[in-house]
């Protein structure tokens, strides 16, 4: 993106000054001066205010006119993450004295700093805004790609926002959940991503608070984990910042499970049908949650067609998709292993009939269904093989497999939250000659997913050792 590029940088110019008030407020109002409170219940306070003050520091750079160099974004964001370790370890040791309502409040504040902030290493929002504007003005996002009004647009704003999409001649790849939204977000305020970044920071917000219910009917000891989320600088990077709607997709999913936990399936089949109309990657959870009930899988059907049918998606909608799926390489380590060896086509349909045939497996061989029907599904586990699987792994894939880490917490799942964002190790953030704009160079990749492996081979191998222990 053009560096001198300022449209839609003037509506939150004096924000700054409010948005540490309101922290100074919230520290104020929370931190009450009971004599009853155990240390921990100071430290996670303390821990979230110096979280606003990393989330702070980086919307500061985020509206510098040059974007901020990546060895600052990474140490931010690993602050940002050793605080969140903080916190969470604070709240559960509290005896409960971090309660759910203090929690939410910390997880509002950091999203309303991020907000104040502009999209980093990211263009994609441009691509959102345009299709807000062609399903208001054409009734359908899915017609012409953005490169065929290059020389018909002649609002000079609009003319910015198509000169900034990438990939122009390919057609929209976002499902119709997320055009309604673009779409809203193109009603409240036309060519501000400001619309969209508090409409993702308020679905974040509450996704936290539905999976903070699921966690009390699961009896959940603590709100440890939901702090590990609702602090992560991956999601309020991805989310509150970049306005990603991914988070749509995760809405979606935690209602679908908290419905079903309820067992109310019918209705979850419809929070799954918005999730899946958000992001296809969601419908690894459907067959999971629906499994033989017919009546639930029709309503999940009609519910999903009935969403695509009015823009049209059917008819022009698919070509984006389509283009990423058969072109599209970036973020994928097992690819770029095996490229050498294989070719890409036999490649990618090799590995993803081996996620396939392992999804199967789970379906049919995994034990919760038959003992406890509604003991959550290990989501993390399927999300994880997702990602290796497919040729394209964008950071912002990664929380939805954080909403299952927050019910099975665990160590390597929060260490590649941090971890993924050298995904954003690439040519344009590290200005190097010798790569592509979107290149990464090998190092980054290791240093990305080798802890990551690490870490999920060491948490079994513990907790068998650990077994072995308490049978001798």
């Amino acid at each position: 993106m053009d560096p001198e590029f300022s449209l839609l940088k003037g509506s939150a110019r004096k924000t700054e000054a409010w948005y540490f008030l309101v922290t100074f407020l919230v520290f104020a109002g929370v931190m009450n001066r009971s004599p009853n409170k155990r240390p921990e219940y100071w430290l996670f306070h303390f821990s979230a205010l110096c979280a606003v003050g990393v989330c702070c520091t980086l919307v500061w750079h985020s509206r510098q006119l040059f974007p901020v160099n990546f060895p600052t974004f990474m140490i931010l964001c690993s602050a940002g993450f050793l605080l969140s370790l903080f916190g969470a370890w604070a709240a559960a040791r509290s005896a409960g004295q971090v309660g759910l309502w203090s929690v939410l409040w910390w997880c509002a504040v950091l999203r309303l700093v991020c907000v104040a902030g502009d999209p980093i290493y990211e263009d994609d929002y441009f691509r959102y805004l345009w299709d807000g504007r062609q399903t208001i003005e054409t009734g359908s996002p899915y017609g012409d790609p953005p490169a065929d009004y290059f020389l018909s647009e002649t609002d000079e704003v609009w003319s910015e926002v198509l000169d900034n999409i990438n990939n122009p001649e390919i057609g929209t790849i976002y499902g119709p959940v997320n055009q309604y939204v673009f779409a809203l977000a193109y009603w409240l305020a036309p060519a501000d991503v400001k619309a969209l970044q508090w409409v993702m920071a308020a679905t974040d917000w509450l996704a936290i608070l539905l999976l903070a219910l699921l966690m009390v009917r699961m009896g959940m000891p603590h709100f440890g984990p939901l702090v590990l989320y609702g602090f992560s600088p991956l999601v309020l990077k991805e989310f509150s910042l970049t306005a990603h709607p991914d988070v749509l997709a995760i809405f979606g999913m935690v209602v679908g499970l908290l419905l079903w936990h309820r067992g109310q399936l019918r209705t979850a089949a419809l929070a799954l049908a918005f999730a899946v109309s958000a992001k296809i990657f969601a419908f690894l959870l459907v067959p999971l949650i629906l499994r033989w009930h017919w009546v639930a899988w029709a309503i999940f059907f009609a519910t999903t067609a009935l969403l695509h049918i009015p823009l049209g998606y059917g008819a022009g909608g698919g070509g984006g998709l389509a283009a990423m799926a058969g072109e599209w390489l970036f973020n994928a380590p097992l690819y770029f292993m095996l490229l050498n060896y294989v070719g890409m086509a036999p490649l990618k349909w090799t590995l993803l009939t081996v996620f396939g045939a392992g999804c199967a497996a789970y379906f049919f061989l995994a034990p919760y269904h038959r003992e406890q029907p509604t003991k959550m599904p290990r989501g993390d586990y399927l999300y994880l093989a997702m990602l290796f699987a497919v040729p394209v792994f964008n950071p912002w894939y990664y929380p939805m497999l954080l909403v299952f880490a927050v019910i099975y917490p665990s160590a390597w799942a929060w260490v590649g939250s941090l971890t993924v964002l050298f995904a954003y190790a690439t040519g344009l953030q590290l200005e190097s000659q010798g790569l592509e704009p979107y290149g990464q160079p090998a190092w980054a990749l290791w240093v990305e997913f080798l802890p990551l492996i690490i870490a999920a081979l060491v948490s079994p191998g513990r907790r068998w050792v650990a077994g072995l222990r308490r049978r001798g």
